[in-house]
């Protein structure tokens, strides 16, 4: 008697059907199979229930999974373990009309937790499914009554977001106090000397004159450089104390996409989906958690593989607090074999799963000690009557513990660290005389705030509880999509022209956009997961709001510049296949499909068509069926002229295409540059 079970990833089935074997049948269903439609809100405004359709594309599996249905008794639904999953869950219940649906989930791929999972059914849990059902439709309002409205007004296609127009927000006011900051040029001193193991350096310590004289930066340059004159001094005090440092938790989803940014320069999209591959492949536990601890059954099994290797394992497992919004309904990411050390089909995964072995082990190895010496030293000479105060501060490692496996993020940002680790201050005695090889000006000047990356954005996201972990990738792929925002090569984000301008239509319009209005909302989708409140009139109040705000909203439209078949004005669309251009706002009412290039903002003129396509007795080397022919057009102002050669058989598939050179098409290796010349 075969039993059916169907997850959303093939690779997952196919791995999940190699530990289950004979009596068991496993199918995909390929991610989410229903969703809103899309060419309508899909709520129902009096019910707030909603009208949801099986995707494009997906009525192939469905049928595919009906027919498997029907000729088996028994079906498991085995989605991932999250809200996003028991949605799954509900709708193939739903489209294959399962009377008794039965669901399963587990934290790893592994065949002792399936087999578990299989021996302990559970009904649908439907207060996590309304919790994904109220995020889809309160996202739905926002993404369509918002976005159809301010396009309208500003007569430019726009489109707003509840949790990615905030995101936005946050990098442009980021932006805006960068280009506002004026940099402080001030003055410091630092004094080397020559010492057993190397050159060390004392700094000139200002704190106290600075707060005598009411400043926040020493700004005497004369001074500053008669201080780093000085040539001796006397040994004040010299401490020396071990500080012990424990290692960083396990990876959750939020800080496996930061430490992926920082060390492996993976962007979250990248490692999101590098991760899920790994975890249908059975390598890790399941990467969509916020909880910071791991079970004591990894915790047992991290203490046998140490022991056996040779690491300094902790006797006691060490735990976590957790954030203040976490659910914790799994545990910290980590491998499902601590003895596997290497794991993954590509060099993203591989490095991913390293990354997540090393924090997982890591987590539950010996604090590492460090040994820290600072000296304190006094200038011999006053300056203007002036005491002077240096310290200098080294650090050493004498014993490594869990930073024999591990290095993060944060201490590689950490400068001041990082200066102490490079500087040998010897053992001094009080009262003793040290004369300097050499003194140093030091002219320094205020840094602006840095702008996010990937890493930081993330965290500033987590830290204001705007969306999600699980949700971060989805967040940022969309908004570099729409062109809200660029990021430069050393991956700074910037709020782009579009995304100014989609801000100034929101911000101050709509409750939405405050900043605390998306943890207010999360905080609410987390009570109805728990079954604390129902979710019909979250939905109901939400839109309540929205549509009083829609009322009242106030936009200045943008230039308008009317389409020259119908008169309806044109949009701008930021990011065609071949770069901006605009089309007509009239294309859904009266199905006008004028488009038109875009020339420093402002629409171009229609591109003209190009001469009849020359034919030749030449073969496509290509596709050997087709023939070559020459297809020309003139260049015109804001319009790209062009002459190559291409086959004929293009409208079939074939897209060959080559230079012109004297008249005859070059058939060598050079790709056709003369295309859009």
């Amino acid at each position: 008697m075969t039993v059916l079970v169907i997850v959303e990833s093939p690779t997952k089935a196919k791995t999940i059907q190699k530990y289950l074997g004979p009596g068991y049948e496993v199918r995909a269903s390929v991610g989410h199979i229903r969703d809103l439609p899309e060419k309508s809100l899909g709520i129902d405004l009096a019910t707030f229930i909603a009208e949801y359709v099986v995707m494009a594309g997906k009525s192939k599996v469905v049928s595919g999974l009906r027919v498997r249905k029907a000729a088996v008794p028994n079906v498991l639904l085995a989605t991932d373990p999250d809200r996003e999953g028991e949605a799954i869950a509900w709708h193939l219940a739903q489209v294959l009309k399962l009377k008794n649906p039965q669901r399963i989930t587990y934290q790893e791929v592994t065949k002792k937790a399936l087999l578990a999972a299989i021996e302990n059914p559970r009904g649908l849990d439907m207060a996590m499914i309304n919790a994904q059902q109220t995020r889809r439709m309160i996202d739905r309002i926002v993404g369509w009554l918002v976005s159809q409205r301010i396009s309208e007004l500003r007569g430019q296609k726009l489109s707003a977001g509840r949790v990615q127009s905030v995101t936005v927000r946050l990098v442009a006011e980021l932006c805006q106090r960068v280009s506002q900051f004026k940099a402080v040029f001030h003055f410091g001193a630092e004094i080397h000397f020559s010492g057993p193991d190397g050159v060390w350096k004392a700094k000139w310590q200002t704190k106290t004159l600075l707060q005598q004289r009411n400043q926040e930066y020493w700004l005497d340059g004369d001074f500053a450089q008669r201080v780093a004159n000085l040539n001796r001094f006397k040994v004040i005090a010299c401490e020396e104390k071990a500080r012990s440092e424990a290692p960083p938790a396990p990876l959750t989803t939020d800080t496996m996409m930061v430490e992926a940014s920082s060390s492996l320069k993976l962007d979250s999209a990248a490692t999101m989906a590098a991760a899920q591959k790994l975890f249908d492949a059975g390598l890790i536990t399941y990467h969509r958690t916020d909880s910071p601890n791991l079970s004591a059954t990894a915790f047992a099994a991290i203490t046998d593989y140490c022991s056996s290797s040779g690491l300094p394992v902790v006797p006691e497992q060490r735990l976590w607090d957790s954030a203040e919004l976490a659910q914790e309904a799994h545990e910290a990411i980590r491998p499902t074999s601590f003895g596997t050390l290497q794991a993954g089909d590509d060099a993203d995964q591989q490095a991913l799963y390293q990354l997540i072995w090393r924090h997982a082990v890591g987590s539950q190895l010996e604090s590492a000690v460090w040994n820290i010496r600072t000296a304190h030293l006094q200038a011999l000479d006053a300056v203007d009557g002036v005491t002077t105060i240096f310290t200098a501060m080294g650090k050493v490692l004498v014993k490594a513990g869990w930073r024999s496996l591990l290095q993060t993020s944060s201490e590689e940002d950490d400068g001041q660290e990082q200066d102490a680790m490079k500087n040998p201050v010897p053992l001094l005695e009080p009262g003793q005389l040290l004369q300097p090889s050499s003194g140093h000006l030091l002219q320094l000047k205020t840094s602006p705030p840095r702008l996010y990356t990937e890493g930081s954005l993330i965290k500033a996201l987590k830290t204001r509880g705007i969306g999600r972990p699980s949700t971060y990738a989805a967040i940022i792929k969309t908004i570099k999509q729409r062109d809200y925002v660029r990021v430069d090569k050393k991956g700074n984000f910037h709020v782009t022209e579009l995304g100014l301008i989609v801000l100034s239509s929101l911000v101050n319009q709509f409750s939405f956009m405050q900043l605390d209005f998306t943890r207010k909302m999360e905080d609410l989708l987390d009570q109805i997961a728990r079954s604390q409140i129902e979710h019909i009139p979250v939905i109901r109040g939400f839109y309540n709001r929205i549509a009083r705000e829609l009322e009242g909203v106030q936009i200045q439209a943008a230039q308008s510049y009317p389409c020259p078949d119908c008169g309806h004005p044109m949009f701008l669309n930021p990011k065609g296949k071949f770069g901006p251009y605009w089309s007509c706002s009239g294309f859904k009412e009266h199905g006008c499909k004028t488009m038109l290039p875009d020339v420093d903002g402002k629409p171009g003129q229609k591109k003209p068509a190009g001469a009849a396509p020359v034919p030749t007795d030449i073969d496509c080397p290509k596709c050997k069926k087709g023939k070559l022919e020459r297809r020309t057009r003139l260049a015109e102002p804001g319009v790209k002229g062009y002459d190559f050669f291409g086959c004929n058989r293009y409208s079939k598939g074939c897209k060959f295409v080559c230079n012109v050179v004297n008249g005859e098409p070059q058939l060598g290796d050079s790709p056709a540059t003369g295309v859009g010349q």
